[in-house]
């Protein structure tokens, strides 16, 4: 008879909790990301949203996208492995999520010289 060592079971539930997590901040950082400058110059053509309350529907928009994605994520894997639901995990996840969405979008901006001439126009145009 072997036994199984009950940390050692835990390690790929909460690594597949984690991919769960990691996946929201994926998804929200790049709808984030995406969506923020074309919805910014289509909500400053109503009066009433200003600089600081355009940000925060962007983010509501955002967030809620990320969740209706993530929902289907979650219950997939939920589905197929046993998860492991705890504030921590998730919060953690949405922030190794956010990062690595900056971080290859930072790398991407910086190697790729297309975009790169795009930015530096868009920089001109500004000011």
């Amino acid at each position: 008879m072997s036994k199984t060592n009950p940390v050692a079971q835990m390690y790929p539930v909460l690594l597949i909790s984690m991919i769960a997590s990691i996946s929201f901040g994926v998804i929200d950082a790049l709808n984030f990301l995406l969506i923020e400058h074309k919805l910014e110059s289509f909500w400053k053509k109503f009066k009433f949203l200003d600089d600081k309350t355009i940000p925060l529907i962007n983010g509501g928009i955002a967030a809620a996208i990320s969740i209706l994605i993530a929902v289907y994520i979650e219950h997939y894997l939920e589905v197929h492995y046993t998860l492991f639901k705890h504030p921590a995990i998730d919060a953690t996840g949405v922030i190794i999520g956010t990062v690595s969405v900056i971080l290859l979008n930072k790398l991407y901006t910086k190697y790729c010289p297309v975009v790169k001439k795009k930015i530096v126009k868009h920089q001109e145009k500004q000011h």
